[in-house]
C-alpha cells in the first residue's frame, strides 16, 4: 500500500467530552500510526498543531531512511541520541560519560565509535566487556553501568529504525566473581543513627539540613537541596487530600547543579510523604525562617546549593568527625536501620519512593543487630 503524504487530522471526542485532533498518519509500509512516541504526541487541542505533527512524522520517517542508507555509526548516532531521546539532566550527563568510556576502544582494529550500528553483534559486545575488565580495570558494577547505557542507546536506535539486528547489549551480564575483575567493589556502609547525628551536629548551623538527610524519608541529596519551606509540616497539614498524621515532609522536587526541577521518583501532586520523628522535629524547629528564599535549606545568598555544598558543608564535617560517609550512604542507612527496627517494608518503600523489592534488597544491608538474637535462637541444644 502506498503511503499517503497529504493526510489531515481526524477529530474525536474524549470520554470527558472534550474535542481533540488526532495526528494519525500512514507510514511507507502502509501501517497506520498516531504521532511518533515519545517525541511527537498523538492528540492536540488545535487542528493546526495536529497537522504540524503529521508533517513532522513524515519528515521523521524520511530522516530515518536517509540515516539507514548511510549505515549510521555508533559515534554518529551518539551525537544526537540524547537530543532525540532526552533524559533528566543528571541522567543524561551520566549516560554521556559512560558512553565516552568505550567510544575509542578498538574492536578488530576499528574504534567502537566507527562501527555501524547494525554491524555490532553479541561478539563485539563481549569483546567490549573484556576490554573494560582487562584493560580499563573496571569494577563489575562499573562495567554493568556502561552496558545498561549501551543497551538503552541500542533500544532507542531500534525504535528509530536505524538498528535492525536487535540489541546486542540486552541481557549481557558481568558476574562479580568473574576472574577478569580485579578492582574490588566499593561497599556501601551503614552508619548508625548516632554517627549520622554526630556528623550533622559537626556542621553547626547546617545541622538541621543533615539531620533531615539522615532521618526523613531516605532523601537523595538532590531532593534535600530542593526542599521548600512549605514542604515541611511540623504542626499539621493544610494540603488538600493529605491525611498523613503528625509531623511529616512532602518530597516533590529535586536539584541538580544549582537548578531545581519539578518531580521526583514515584510521586503525585503532593510528592511522596515521609514521617518526621519528634527528636528531628525539635532540631528543625530551630531553623531561622528566611524571607529571601522559598528554599528550606539555602546558601547564604538564598540560592540553591550546588557543588559548593560539598566544599562548604560535607567535607568540613568529614574532617571534623574523622569519618567519611558518602551522602547516598545515609539513604541506605535509613532504610537498613528502619528495616532492622521492624518497620513495615510497604510503608518504608512508600516513604523512600521505591518498590518494596528494591527497598528490601538493594537498600537493605546487615546492621549486625541480630547477632545475639541468632545465638539465643540456637540456645543450648546439642
Amino acid at each position: 500500500m502506498a503511503a499517503q503524504r497529504n493526510e489531515r487530522p481526524s477529530q474525536r471526542t474524549n470520554p470527558s467530552g472534550k474535542r481533540v485532533w488526532q495526528a494519525r498518519w500512514t507510514d511507507k509500509t502502509g501501517k497506520r500510526r498516531v504521532g511518533w512516541p515519545p517525541e511527537i504526541k498523538g492528540t492536540y487541542a488545535l487542528k493546526r498543531e495536529a497537522q504540524d505533527a503529521i508533517d513532522a512524522c513524515y519528515r521523521r520517517e524520511d530522516e530515518g531512511e536517509q540515516v539507514k542508507a548511510q549505515g549510521l555509526t555508533v559515534g554518529a548516532y551518539n551525537k544526537t541520541w540524547l537530543e532525540r531521546h532526552p533524559r533528566q539532566p543528571r541522567t543524561a550527563e551520566s549516560y554521556e560519560q559512560r558512553v565516552r568510556y568505550v567510544l575509542d576502544v578498538k574492536l578488530a582494529d576499528r574504534a567502537f565509535r566507527d562501527w555501524p550500528l547494525d554491524d555490532v553483534r553479541r561478539r563485539q559486545a563481549n569483546d567490549l566487556v573484556d576490554h573494560m575488565l582487562r584493560e580499563q580495570k573496571r569494577a563489575a558494577d562499573g562495567a554493568r553501568g556502561v552496558l545498561r547505557v549501551l543497551s538503552a542507546m541500542w533500544q532507542d536506535a531500534i525504535d528509530d529504525e536505524v538498528a535492525e539486528h536487535g540489541n546486542p547489549f540486552m541481557g549481557l551480564r558481568v558476574k562479580s566473581e568473574d576472574p577478569r575483575v580485579t578492582k574490588p567493589r566499593k561497599d556501601t556502609r551503614v552508619w548508625s543513627w548516632e554517627q549520622m547525628h554526630g556528623f550533622a551536629a559537626a556542621t553547626g548551623e547546617h545541622e538541621p539540613m543533615l539531620r533531615m538527610l539522615a532521618d526523613v524519608g531516605g532523601l537523595r541529596i538532590g531532593e534535600l537541596l530542593a526542599l521548600q519551606r512549605g514542604d515541611l509540616k511540623l504542626n499539621g497539614c493544610d494540603e488538600q487530600g493529605c491525611d498523613f498524621p503528625g509531623a511529616h515532609l512532602h518530597i516533590r522536587h529535586k536539584a541538580y547543579r544549582g537548578v531545581v526541577f519539578e518531580g521526583t521518583k514515584r510521586t503525585g501532586k503532593a510528592g511522596r510523604v515521609a514521617p518526621v520523628a519528634e527528636a528531628t522535629a525539635a532540631v528543625l524547629r530551630r531553623l531561622v525562617p528566611r524571607l529571601d528564599t522559598r528554599l528550606l535549606f539555602a546558601r547564604p545568598d538564598g540560592d540553591v546549593w550546588g557543588r559548593d555544598f560539598y566544599g562548604d558543608v560535607w567535607y568540613p564535617a568529614q574532617k571534623a568527625t574523622g569519618i567519611d560517609p558518602r551522602p547516598h550512604e545515609f539513604r541506605h542507612s535509613y532504610v537498613s536501620l528502619m528495616r532492622a527496627a521492624g518497620v513495615d517494608p510497604a510503608d518504608l518503600a512508600k516513604w523512600t519512593g521505591h518498590t518494596v523489592l528494591t527497598a528490601t534488597t538493594h537498600y537493605t544491608h546487615s546492621t549486625g543487630a541480630s547477632i545475639e538474637l541468632g545465638r539465643r535462637a540456637i540456645g543450648g541444644s546439642s
